[in-house]
């Protein structure tokens, strides 16, 4: 959420590694048995991307089942204080969990607990933010998200780990648009979104809207793409360049706007 060039230098060399491999039929193709996805997210005093993945167990995300899951997140931001002027942040974030998922013809959901590691250096260093240093912590996390057949969509998801405290809740509503325009864009949904996020310094809330559909042909591999966007509200949050801001490691009070892109691999 700093600048752009951290997203697209990160994004650039994984859309090359995800060359295709598995070009079947879909009559004959096995069942989709892994899903990776990276994202970028952007917002005031602060630039994250993230990589991510899961795995069926039985090989087949399309059904009931345990999925290894995987996370890990670079996140630089800023914030200011009376004493020692603009602090500057760099975090990791990474986490390894086991859950089960329910699959059903309307839609899916699961659960997932696992271990969290998150790593926050400042500069200059700020004793003041208990934030900092590393922390390993217990994390729970839980999805669940309508299939894209339908005319609505909702999606909900969420964390919350021991490591600093920190949470996440987010929340879609939307209805689909276009069944498909093109042989590239198909399953297009609009609507909006609310967030909760963030530690045991800092807490912020988002509202914006978010744009969902599925590509194919254009990239080497079809994707599931989300863009989104809104306005932040950080608690204690002063952007108005007089003084302290809040602490809060998704950057700062304004706007923000997050893409993520997610790929299906079958064995």
């Amino acid at each position: 959420m700093k600048n752009y060039s951290v997203g697209a230098a990160f994004a650039l060399p994984l859309m090359l590694f995800l060359s295709p491999v598995m070009a079947q039929d879909a009559d004959e193709a096995p069942p989709i048995s892994a899903a990776l996805w990276q994202g970028t997210d952007i917002a005031n005093r602060s630039t994250a991307v993230w990589v991510g993945g899961a795995y069926a167990v039985n090989n087949d995300l399309t059904s009931h089942g345990f999925l290894l899951r995987a996370d890990a997140e670079y996140n630089e931001y800023s914030y200011f204080t009376d004493d020692l002027g603009k602090i500057n942040g760099k975090e990791w974030q990474g986490d390894v969990m086991l859950g089960y998922q329910l699959v059903y013809t309307t839609f899916s959901a699961g659960l997932y607990i696992g271990v969290d590691i998150r790593d926050d250096h400042l500069n200059p260093r700020d004793l003041s933010n208990s934030v900092r240093g590393n922390e390993v912590g217990f994390k729970v996390d839980a999805d669940f998200e309508t299939e894209t057949e339908l005319p609505y969509y909702i999606g909900i998801d969420g964390y919350y780990s021991t490591a600093f405290y920190s949470y996440l809740a987010r929340g879609r509503v939307g209805f689909k648009i276009i069944e498909e325009l093109d042989n590239n864009f198909k399953q297009i949904f609009v609507g909006a979104e609310g967030y909760a996020l963030g530690n045991e310094e800092s807490d912020a809330q988002r509202a914006g809207g978010f744009l969902k559909f599925e590509l194919s042909n254009l990239l080497v591999r079809t994707a599931s793409i989300t863009l989104s966007g809104g306005y932040q509200f950080v608690n204690g949050s002063n952007n108005n360049g007089l003084g302290a801001t809040s602490t809060s490691t998704v950057g700062g009070e304004g706007g923000y706007g997050m893409v993520e892109f997610k790929y299906l691999f079958r064995p």
